[in-house]
């Protein structure tokens, strides 16, 4: 049996494929991260900034201005702003813009710390940062570390770096924003933020915005966000960041809360959030939640096609949410994938709404992820969630063996499979709920739910899970057990190839394949299988093809066999569903064959390739797509009497699945 998993081209038609999938523009998909954008040319123009400084000066390196926000009014496009060292008890409002190509730059002079402290200062009612960016555009600020900006009063709202209005192409890198909020005690209009977007135009959305490599620690925020985007805002990126030692929400993107005033815009959208790192948050305790741990690590509330990816959230009450707050309204189109969660208090993964007055949740994906140890579930579905894919996914319990909770009969359409869950204790009790319905047992789950019927119940095995490694070990089941989706992306959480051979691991990490054992060769004589008389010959479009692809409905219309970049002289060309029988003739110890879809179908189709003696399955190619080259195929049929070769639909439906078996032979004893 061939279960060898190759390298293949299908890596780059993958990546593009899953980034149309989650929903993101172009723009958010090419910027990688800071290796992959773009940098500014040199500054055309240099302005220093020193606590010892002066206004009156020219504000030259050996002649700094003493105040940013000086040194920010004078800026034009291409200026950097340097600051110094030392402490700053100012607030800076960005004023003027910068072009494209040529931003105005604020940021902390080479191999020094300046620090912008707001402890000094009061907090205007409303929203009031530290820095500010209202209406500019093609602005960065960089290195920066801001602290101290704190309220106790209702309504008063710190923030270390605000963006709104009209503002776009703005850059914020390398923050360290930490130790500000609110200590208002009461339960509503505490708010705090450590890095906030507010899309506040209906004409004009924030867009090319990146936030990348900031850490956001020890805020009070009330019933408020670290880091969140609101409203009309598009094109983002969200990568690299360190959110940790919070009260509530570490990473949230916002729709329908009224922030821009047309609702047709008012929705976070078209982004990506990657590789940030994201810990201790915990909303019990804090006044506007009491001893109420609800506090997520990523929350997407109301936003929609935006993918969330390569993320590690640990030590938190909910690990990651698509949810919507607001009636009639839902977070759609959102992919989390390739992320681990672990160490959950409340939640391991949750989507829908919280209640039946409350949004929905349809149209996500989540694929690949790993969710450990959850003193709760480790997969919460709400109300109203349609449409959704949750597959090979790892849900490993914590204590309370909660696997899946979903209460409310009117979620649709979700296919649950291909995941692999287990209980960190071992035990295999366990509760599983559907639709209000209770399950104790896996299989009582799987037989009953309609769920996870190609799911497992093992132990995962990872490297080494008390020091967070969550990689699999050589022999785990989760090992080419998980669908080969397009969703699941080119790459896993370490930068490793998904994409190795017709299956997929389960869970965030994929394991490095094997060297491709050799195709055994043929010993005696080749017996073709299309020479053979067909005892069964069920097609799925028109009549099988001997020695040439699957044509139309009249028979011999077919094209010559070619998979990918091979043509075959000799073989079978068919429709999936497809069923062919043959008697094995005396002799005959190997059958071989290379398959695939014919090129004839482009980048189009999905099938999978079954091998069956007598009664027995002797080899399985997996899921086979368009855009892949031919997997070789072999099977040992010493005894078998009935050959059969079965083509099945990839789950899409059976539109293009030309299915080649190229060469198909027998290797018989001669003479």
């Amino acid at each position: 049996m061939t279960t060898n998993r190759r390298r293949n081209g299908l890596i780059a038609t993958l990546s593009a494929g899953c980034l149309a999938l989650a929903g993101t523009t172009a723009w958010a998909l090419a910027t990688r991260g800071s290796q992959d954008v773009s940098t500014a040319p040199a500054a055309d123009q240099e302005i220093w900034v020193s606590p010892d400084g002066q206004d009156a000066g020219s504000g030259a390196r050996d002649d700094p201005f003493a105040t940013i926000q000086h040194a920010v009014d004078q800026a034009t496009p291409g200026t950097t702003v340097f600051v110094r060292g030392g402490t700053y008890a100012q607030r800076v409002d960005f004023t003027t813009s910068g072009e494209p190509g040529r931003p105005v730059v604020l940021t902390a002079a080479p191999g020094e710390e300046p620090v912008l402290d707001g402890s000094t200062l009061d907090v205007p009612s409303g929203q009031g940062a530290m820095v500010t960016v209202d209406g500019s555009h093609d602005i960065a600020v960089e290195a920066l570390t801001i602290t101290g900006y704190r309220s106790d009063e209702n309504g008063h709202v710190p923030i270390g770096i605000f963006v709104t209005g009209e503002s776009g192409a703005v850059r914020l890198t390398g923050n360290r924003i930490q130790d500000l909020g609110t200590t208002f005690q009461g339960r509503n209009g505490g708010d705090a933020h450590g890095i906030a977007v507010y899309g506040t135009s209906s004409t004009q959305p924030i867009s090319g915005l990146v936030i990348e490599d900031n850490e956001l620690s020890d805020l009070d925020l009330g019933s408020s966000e670290a880091l969140v985007l609101n409203g009309n805002v598009k094109d983002f990126l969200v990568a690299g960041n360190r959110v940790h030692d919070t009260n509530n929400i570490g990473i949230d993107v916002i729709g329908f809360e009224g922030t821009a005033s047309d609702p047709t815009v008012d929705q976070a959208r078209d982004g990506v959030v990657r590789d940030n790192e994201v810990w201790n948050i915990d909303s019990r305790g804090n006044p506007a939640y009491g001893n109420d741990g609800s506090a997520d690590g990523i929350y997407v509330d109301g936003g929609r096609d935006v993918l969330i990816e390569a993320n590690v959230v640990h030590d938190v009450n909910i690990g990651i949410e698509l949810a919507s707050e607001h009636t009639g309204r839902s977070t759609r189109n959102i992919t989390v994938r390739n992320n681990v969660v672990y160490d959950t208090t409340t939640i391991g993964v949750a989507i829908g709404g919280y209640d039946r007055r409350r949004g929905s949740t349809e149209e996500c994906t989540l694929v690949n992820n790993t969710v450990f140890r959850s003193d709760g579930p480790a997969l919460l579905v709400q109300f109203d969630t349609r449409g959704n894919l949750i597959e090979n996914n790892i849900f490993v319990s914590g204590a309370g063996h909660e696997f899946v909770q979903n209460p409310y009969p009117e979620n649709v359409d979700n296919l649950v499979d291909y995941n692999l869950y287990w209980a960190e204790d071992g035990s295999s009790d366990g509760t599983w709920q559907w639709k209000g319905t209770q399950y104790r047992t896996f299989a009582r789950w799987v037989g009953d739910s309609g769920n996870d019927r190609h799911s497992q119940f093992a132990d995962p095995l990872f490297a080494d899970p008390a020091l967070g490694d969550f990689s699999l070990r050589t022999e785990s089941p989760a090992i080419d057990a998980g669908m080969r989706l397009a969703q699941a992306g080119a790459t896993d959480l370490a930068g490793v190839e998904r994409s190795q051979g017709p299956f997929l691991d389960i869970g965030a990490f994929e394991s490095p394949a094997p060297e491709p054992t050799p195709t055994p060769e043929i010993s005696g004589s080749a017996t073709y299988l299309s020479e053979l008389p067909w005892l069964t010959a069920n097609n799925g479009w028109g009549p099988p093809e001997a020695d040439q692809s699957n044509g139309e409905r009249p028979a011999a219309d077919g094209l010559p066999l070619q998979i990918g970049s091979t043509t075959f002289e000799r073989g079978i060309g068919v429709h999936a569903p497809s069923l062919l029988v043959v008697a094995v003739p005396a002799g005959c110890s190997l059958f071989l064959s290379d398959v695939g879809l014919d090129e004839e179908v482009g980048s189009q189709g999905s099938v999978v390739f079954e091998v069956w003696g007598d009664r027995l399955l002797l080899a399985t190619s997996g899921l086979v797509l368009g855009t892949d080259e031919s997997v070789p195929l072999s099977a040992d049929v010493s005894g078998v009497q009935r050959l059969s070769l079965v083509v099945t639909r990839g789950g899409d439906g059976n539109a293009f699945d030309h299915a080649d078996w190229g060469d198909a032979r027998l290797d018989c004893a001669s003479g």
